[in-house]
């Protein structure tokens, strides 16, 4: 998967694009890599969920072998974005693939080989570090809306709850305090012994 922050552009439709792969070309040497426009933190983890589930052989809910799940469901392989909000079956959605797309992953890897065999680890130490810890401990608030709006940028939120769904950012252009309309990481801290898990604030001990 490569991430670039050149802006990808559809001649045929006219249309920029947060991302591109090929359909069930994970096996294929010449369609087995996907392209990821990085831009906020959300939308680049939430983009490469989805071409990688475009490589894997799902297509977009709604359509195709997808046509029984539904695109305004907003799960991963939905092609429509939206933002964050409170509204709970939302959030709970958009870390999830649909049934459709766990049934295409079922039906079109059943007899591919290389996605059973493990890949070389180039950096063991960072790999541990990503695969041992949560989201929330390698990127702070701050960092996120750094991330997001660039030097200058400052969190002027609370950890509290409200975080696990929406960041407060100074923006350092416009000067206005916002809403970012990007979560807290998962694993940052929103209370007394609490952290974010898919957009909630829970107990750690309920993990």
């Amino acid at each position: 998967m490569l991430f670039t922050r050149l802006l990808l552009f559809d001649r045929i439709r006219k249309m920029f694009l947060h991302g591109m792969s090929d359909l069930n070309g994970v096996c294929d040497v010449m369609s087995q890599v996907s392209v990821v426009h990085v831009s906020h933190y959300t939308q680049t983890v939430k983009t490469a969920a989805h071409e990688l589930g475009h490589n894997l052989g799902a297509d977009h809910d709604g359509e195709g072998d997808a046509r029984a799940c539904k695109s305004e469901d907003s799960f991963i392989m939905s092609s429509r974005h939206k933002m964050l909000s409170k509204t709970l079956r939302y959030i709970d959605n958009i870390w999830k693939f649909s049934n459709c797309s766990v049934e295409s992953f079922y039906t079109k890897l059943k007899y591919k080989n290389c996605v059973k065999t493990p890949g070389p680890v180039f950096n063991i130490a960072e790999w541990n570090m990503f695969m041992t810890k949560e989201a929330g401990y390698v990127f702070t608030p701050a960092e996120l809306c750094y991330l997001h709006y660039g030097p200058g940028s400052k969190f002027t939120g609370e950890l509290s709850k409200e975080i696990c769904y929406l960041l407060h950012c100074k923006d350092p252009v416009t000067k206005i305090h916002t809403k970012a309309y990007i979560n807290a990481a998962r694993g940052t801290k929103c209370g007394d012994n609490k952290w974010c898990i898919d957009g909630r604030c829970v107990p750690k001990d309920s993990i």
